[in-house]
């Protein structure tokens, strides 16, 4: 096979970029080995069977068989950038690349290196950061329940140490808030103004809305346990990519430790629902919506890993991605809140 700079199929033609030769090239497979269904296509580009990917700085070039509508094959070749790399997920020796959207929807291709050791080498090499990597627990070393148990341990120990601090900061920004309505009430000498200028001064003392400090508090009460509970899924994921758990495990500490504690954080949430009109509507629907994916997510996660969907766990990961959006959403609607309950601060 040769690899020219230049590079032309049916569909596609570029010049000074893709494989140079003397850049990593891996065969692998479109379809899996053994699999009665091994003749349809896992990807977005119908492509099938044995084919070749050269690896290098800028991207990827895929030179692969594409099955036609009519059952006629061709050979063509397709260079993806490394920008057009959005995520890279690894279960096993399966590896899953997720391309950026196109006018035509998402797009994705999956392939099966010969072996685990080429599959994660391919990873590693793949141009972009994002990548997920789970490797399949050795039955013959089965790990400590004590280390298991310590893993999640961690994670709660990390959560309370999160809320402590989150706590001591809401006090101190209650107080703050308390001292800061109290101050904005400013009383005038009743025979030194005329009728006008109290009315006038009586409009610029008024204290903000109340709705206003009920909101910040609110974000201020929620928002380290978020970060909390964010900080135990961090340090499960790192150790099942190590295979300090395994995926069973994994799925057993979501569903029965840290799946209850977003449901019950979502709970609390949603007790009080403020109206439409209320100042801090917006930032406690983000808060609202950001519990409830996160609890989703791990919910869809766990039972893919269960069931070995590899599917519905890019789509939890799709979730999780979700509901960072959504947290910084509820960031800029607390900053919002910030300037509006300082008298001093200018309006927007």
């Amino acid at each position: 096979m040769s690899t020219s700079t230049t590079h032309r199929s049916g569909t596609l033609a570029y010049v000074g970029v893709g494989a140079a030769p003397d850049d990593p090239q891996f065969h692998v497979r479109f379809t899996p080995e053994n699999d009665p269904a091994a003749e349809l296509p896992a990807n977005s580009f119908r492509w099938i069977g044995w084919a070749t990917l050269h690896i290098g700085a800028h991207g990827v070039l895929v030179s692969a068989r594409r099955r036609g509508w009519m059952g006629f094959n061709r050979r063509e070749r397709r260079f993806f950038t490394s920008a057009e790399i959005r995520n890279v997920y690894r279960e096993g020796g399966a590896v899953h690349v997720e391309l950026t959207d196109t006018a035509a929807g998402p797009q994705s291709f999956q392939f099966w290196p010969p072996d685990l050791k080429t599959a994660a080498t391919i990873v590693a090499l793949l141009p972009t950061a994002n990548t997920v990597e789970i490797d399949a627990p050795v039955p013959s070393e089965p790990a400590t329940p004590a280390r298991h148990r310590s893993v999640w341990i961690f994670g709660a120990a990390a959560t309370l140490i999160a809320a402590l601090v989150g706590v001591g900061i809401v006090f101190l920004h209650q107080s703050e808030r308390t001292l800061q309505a109290a101050g904005a009430v400013t009383v005038l000498p009743v025979a030194a103004a005329a009728p006008g200028a109290v009315d006038e001064a009586a409009k610029l003392a008024a204290a903000p809305d109340p709705e206003i400090f009920s909101g910040l508090q609110e974000f201020e009460r929620i928002e380290p346990q978020i970060e909390g509970l964010k900080t135990q899924f961090s340090t499960a994921l790192t150790a099942l990519q190590l295979g300090a758990l395994s995926q069973v495990e994994f799925s057993d500490g979501l569903e029965t430790w840290l799946i209850p504690q977003w449901r019950t954080l979502s709970n609390e949430v949603g007790e009080s629902t403020p109206a439409q009109s209320s100042a801090r509507y917006d930032l406690h629907e983000d808060l609202v919506n950001a519990t409830l994916t996160w609890e989703s997510a791990l919910e869809s996660y766990a039972n893919g890993l269960r069931d070995r969907d590899t599917e519905r766990n890019l789509a939890a990961f799709g979730q999780l991605r979700h509901a960072a959006d959504l947290e910084q959403d509820a960031r800029r609607a607390y900053a919002t809140l910030e300037r509006q309950s300082d008298p001093a601060s200018p309006t927007p």
